[in-house]
């Protein structure tokens, strides 16, 4: 194809005039317009897909010719014709780029991944862009929007089918590598927060589609990557981040009642916790939600399990930012019964949904807790007692399941990992000796006998010489 050009061993102003005699432009504009003019939403034909991706391969290679002297046109095309021919080549390659995208077909659009990414990068640091690099870019920013979407074929099912996952793989790559770059071009960063700020306020429940709202969430959570780090914990209104995420406090996204929107609102609102703690009222609204059936009660496993993460990493948050005299800490009431109840729930079958992984991540919520510098001696002492009888009552249930056993030790280590004071010895007697006695009843089984070292370490460094009546 005409694209061989540019491997040709010739400077680059021959090449560039070499293009413009050869009509490069007007090939690519009659291939675009049969391309357009086919692209209707139809399935294409076999040969129609390949002629598709070898037009976008070809787009693809000129590309990234003309991007290897963009930094430096002026020096190497000192003609102001081979510049005018050049700015032109190039602003009709970004235009072919930008359409080629825009299709369900990661054979054809793949390739315009991989250029625009690289165009993005090499403008990335332009304290002024052009009026067509704006235009680009904002037609570019409706194009992800649209390709990000999930189509209206996607089922959410739990095992999805071969396209579906083929979709997920490249809506991926579509949002690091095409709209991650957007978001760090500086001039282009409030005109990108302005188009997000709009589509927010147009969701409306009942009128906007689950996936419409959906996309805009997956947007925000990946715009976090992007924040300059003197901005990403900044809660204050003169942050142009914060500003936009308080847009989400005014939606209630519930009423969408689909999982996709639950997750992906679940998320960003962790990911964006730092702007959002003070806040009145989020914190109870966040972690209500989590133990409920939209988080870590939904019958979906994917999101029941994935709430169980989250809800550990919002209470890391929400701990560190407490203080002695914190109003805040009467909340970590409610959490730790609402985290026991749902760990004697799933003990007790009735939460298929979740995970023994999942329940390591739970029981870390409780040990950040138990081993918190915050709570008063009497609090602390009265989870532990809550938590090491649920643990000695499974320990005591489970002897002979040695796969039951070990799950039960390693949360308990996992429990009792930030523990620095006994407070009352007595709380550990029990299970001490219960963990000796599952020991000695799986001698050959290492990972029971590591797990039961693991947590008599601990016991001796909280208790010291006083854990010898528990061992002799």
């Amino acid at each position: 194809m005409i694209h061989g050009v540019v491997d040709k061993g010739m400077d680059y102003p021959d090449k560039i005039q070499l293009l413009a005699k050869m009509g490069y432009n007007d090939l690519v504009e009659s291939f675009q317009l049969r391309y357009r003019n086919r692209h209707d939403g139809s399935e294409e034909e076999e040969d129609e897909e390949h002629f598709f991706a070898q037009l976008s391969f070809s787009v693809f290679r000129v590309g990234q010719w003309a991007l290897e002297l963009y930094q430096h046109q002026d020096k190497l095309l000192q003609s102001p014709q081979h510049l005018a021919a050049y700015h032109n080549i190039m602003q009709r390659l970004l235009a072919t780029a930008s359409n080629l995208l825009n299709t369900e077909k990661p054979k054809i659009s793949r390739y315009q991944v991989e250029f625009l990414s690289f165009w993005l990068q090499a403008i990335k640091k332009q304290d002024i862009l052009s009026d067509f690099d704006n235009e680009c870019l904002l037609n570019l920013t409706r194009v992800v929007v649209e390709r990000l979407t999930y189509p209206q074929w996607f089922t959410f099912k739990v095992d999805l089918s071969d396209y579906e996952e083929e979709f997920v793989k490249y809506r991926d790559e579509l949002v690091i590598n095409i709209f991650g770059n957007m978001a760090l071009i500086k001039a282009y960063v409030p005109t990108l927060l302005q188009a997000l700020a709009e589509l927010l306020q147009r969701i409306a429940p009942g009128t906007t589609t689950a996936a419409q709202a959906e996309v805009i969430l997956y947007l925000l959570y990946h715009l976090q990557s992007s924040i300059p780090s003197e901005l990403r914990e900044k809660a204050t209104g003169d942050n142009p981040y914060c500003q936009l995420i308080q847009y989400l406090l005014k939606l209630d996204f519930l009423q969408f009642r689909h999982k996709a929107v639950n997750l992906q609102y679940l998320e960003v609102s962790v990911r964006y916790s730092g702007y959002l703690l003070k806040t009145e009222g989020f914190f109870h609204h966040i972690i209500g939600m989590l133990f409920s059936d939209h988080g870590l009660r939904s019958s979906d496993s994917n999101l029941a399990s994935r709430s169980c993460y989250l809800l550990l990493r919002l209470c890391e948050r929400f701990h560190s930012a407490l203080g002695p005299e914190s109003p805040e800490l009467s909340l970590i009431d409610p959490i730790v019964a609402n985290t026991v109840a749902v760990i004697r729930d799933f003990d007790q079958r009735k939460l298929g949904t979740l995970r023994e992984e999942d329940i390591n991540n739970l029981y870390n919520v409780l040990g950040l807790f138990v081993s918190s510098k915050n709570l008063g001696q009497q609090q602390k002492t009265q989870y532990l007692k809550e938590v090491y009888s649920q643990l000695s009552s499974k320990l005591s249930h489970f002897a002979g399941h040695f796969d039951k056993v070990l799950w039960t030790l390693k949360h308990l280590n996992i429990f009792s990992k930030g523990l620095v004071a006994a407070g009352d010895d007595e709380i550990y007697n029990q299970v001490l000796q219960q963990v000796l006695q599952a020991m000695n009843s799986a001698i050959g089984v290492a990972e029971i006998c590591d797990q039961a070292m693991l947590y008599l370490q601990k016991c001796v460094s909280i208790l010291g010489a006083n854990v010898l009546p528990y061992v002799t």
